[in-house]
């Protein structure tokens, strides 16, 4: 019997077969993040505040070609060992509108502008973040930014906090080149 003359139980089993095999690779592969329960197959990029976090600390250090990757944008040298890039919309819950880092021979730093539909407050950063404390208030034109952050072995981290609304406006996480 050739393919084309097969029974139509033979086609609806071979068909059933491909789904089945199709679903095992796709969920074999590794790469799938989970959108707003919906998984996006192939895009390993961030899709909130915490995965951004999460995995820029768990690669840390992180040089330009890595951040470039991790953002899915490009970051254009500005001299000096600094980088600019942005705006990248990396799924409903998070969009970057600019991403600067500096990549000098003693410490690397990357700060994120962070824009989400909900606002981020001082609690839910402490809720992922417990360690971090209160480092410095700027006032400028009104507003006052607050600065949180916190030391780790790895580098630092700190969020920016705008009063008011009291929404997280930006993220920074440093890491140092030099080993004591």
């Amino acid at each position: 019997m050739t393919r084309g003359t097969e029974g139509p139980r033979v086609a609806s089993a071979r068909r059933l077969l491909m789904c089945i095999g199709l679903a095992l690779v796709i969920s074999l592969s590794g790469c799938a993040r989970q959108v707003v329960g919906t998984p996006v197959v192939g895009d390993t990029r961030p899709h909130d505040v915490w995965q951004l976090v999460d995995d820029l600390i768990r690669r840390s250090p992180v040089k330009p070609d890595g951040l470039s990757k991790i953002l899915g944008v490009d970051l254009k040298s500005s001299g000096g060992g600094t980088y600019r890039g942005g705006p990248v919309e990396l799924g409903p819950e998070l969009i970057i509108p600019a991403v600067r880092m500096v990549d000098l021979p003693v410490v690397a730093a990357i700060l994120i502008a962070v824009k989400t539909p909900e606002c981020i407050r001082l609690a839910d950063v402490q809720a992922h973040y417990p360690e971090v404390v209160k480092r410095v208030s700027i006032i400028q034109g009104g507003k006052v930014t607050e600065q949180w952050a916190a030391t780790h072995p790895w580098g630092g981290l700190s969020f920016a906090i705008q009063q008011p609304p009291g929404c997280v406006q930006s993220l920074e996480i440093t890491y140092p080149k030099i080993k004591r």
